[in-house]
């Protein structure tokens, strides 16, 4: 008698406002991951002495409010590598923001269901499309960075740097790391919730 009807959804994703949130995401990350594109165009079109310019600046604020706080050779290692943190962090972000717009996007909602199959004490969370939004997001990015450097080399002073390609490569992808731990997070959380319907 059961058996016909497994699969079966018992717990729709997440409330109503977890609806709601999944749908506002399809606006909000495409249009904070343009602005992080649009941001890192900006900064390397700048000339290498507005460039540096600006990189100090950040520096001088970054040990001014740092300054007793930490170690000289934390201050040290910011002073050296200061524009490979930026690069590093900016792309991190990237990872993550174009990673939540396309799993929006390609990941349907109904995919986040959580179903009993024919089994009951297998619950799980569909997912399908989510290692290819993933992949995407990660091809995309780094097409991006290739292009941000190739930029790069027609602006006065600057040069492009296979080197910092594969830094923000590594960027991208702790990005998109993060994002999936966030996402396996949250499917525990409902499998948890499905386990204690089923008692």
């Amino acid at each position: 008698m059961g058996s016909d009807r497994y699969p079966r959804i018992v717990r729709r994703y997440g409330d109503k406002r977890d609806r709601k949130d999944f749908r506002s995401s399809k606006v909000f990350f495409p249009i904070l991951t343009l602005l992080i594109m649009a941001l890192i165009f900006i900064l390397s079109a700048q000339p290498a002495d507005d460039s540096q310019k600006l990189s100090d600046g950040l520096l001088y604020t970054i040990v001014s409010l740092l300054d007793g706080l930490v170690s000289d050779g934390v201050i040290d290692f910011l002073v050296e590598y200061i524009r490979k943190v930026a690069h590093f962090v900016i792309y991190l972000l990237l990872g993550w923001s174009m990673g939540h717009s396309l799993f929006a996007w390609m990941v349907p909602e109904s995919e986040y269901d959580i179903r009993i199959t024919p089994d009951p004490r297998n619950v799980s969370v569909g997912s399908s499309s989510a290692g290819r939004a993933w992949f995407l997001s990660l091809v995309l990015c780094i097409i991006y960075t290739i292009s941000d450097e190739i930029h790069q080399r027609f602006v006065p002073g600057r040069s492009g740097e296979v080197r910092d390609v594969v830094l923000d490569t590594c960027g991208i992808i702790l990005g998109l790391l993060i994002l999936l731990i966030s996402i396996s997070h949250k499917k525990h959380k409902m499998q948890k919730l499905a386990m204690k319907k089923l008692g």
